[in-house]
């Protein structure tokens, strides 16, 4: 499953317990102690901004509860709170829990606009149900518009580019670009609709690195 998050991003995050949960042993030991600390650091930083957009707001909020099946998760509850503005009706976070330890983050996603109501950045960190030790995955989506046409970069929290996708309508032809790093290159990213798509999102997270 590709990597990609957007607007509706926990339902792939949490679908992908299949594929990262069956080596999450593994990821465990490979990291070092300065990947712990800083995608930590980023998913402590997720939260906080989290806590931020809905103290500023009236607030709706709706929750659901559950419990992984078919994955290495598999049994795990869960409590998911979405948190959206009473006024505009735009989801600013979403924040899914271990239902019967509260305190144990599963995820934490969060959703940023611009005055037009559309999505300029948005941030996730997903936790294996049973380790803290590290979020198994971080995702920091870069927004951009061009006409008809919708652009993000996705980044990890240690800087590394993972996926890009761009949909929408160029020069009278429907787009639909989804390329993973490994095949954006001079023949993917050669053609006008991927210029019109991409010129101008930044080749990196830069101060994105530190949700805000």
């Amino acid at each position: 499953m590709p990597l990609r998050l957007l607007l509706a991003g926990a339902a792939l995050l949490l679908a992908a317990f299949s594929v990262w949960a069956a080596d999450a042993q593994i990821k465990q030991i490979d990291v070092d102690e300065d990947h712990v600390t800083s995608w930590n650091r980023f998913a402590g930083k997720a939260y906080d901004l989290h806590q931020r957009q809905i103290a500023s707001r009236d607030i709706r909020q709706t929750e659901m509860v559950g419990v992984y099946n078919g994955t290495a998760a598999s049994g795990y509850r869960y409590m998911e709170t979405s948190y959206y503005d009473a006024h505009t009706g735009l989801l600013l976070s979403r924040v899914r829990v271990d239902r019967d330890r509260p305190k144990i983050l599963h995820v934490v996603e969060v959703f940023l606009y611009d005055e037009q109501g559309r999505m300029t950045r948005d941030y996730a960190a997903l936790y294996l149900p049973w380790s803290q030790n590290a979020p198994i995955r971080t995702l920091i989506n870069v927004h951009q518009y061009n006409r008809d046409l919708h652009a993000y970069r996705q980044f990890d929290a240690s800087g590394e580019r993972v996926y890009e996708q761009c949909k929408g309508m160029h020069a009278g032809k429907r787009v639909d670009i989804s390329l993973e790093q490994q095949e954006i290159g001079p023949a993917t990213t050669a053609t006008d609709a991927y210029q019109a798509c991409f010129a101008g999102v930044q080749q990196s997270p830069g101060v994105y690195l530190s949700p805000q």
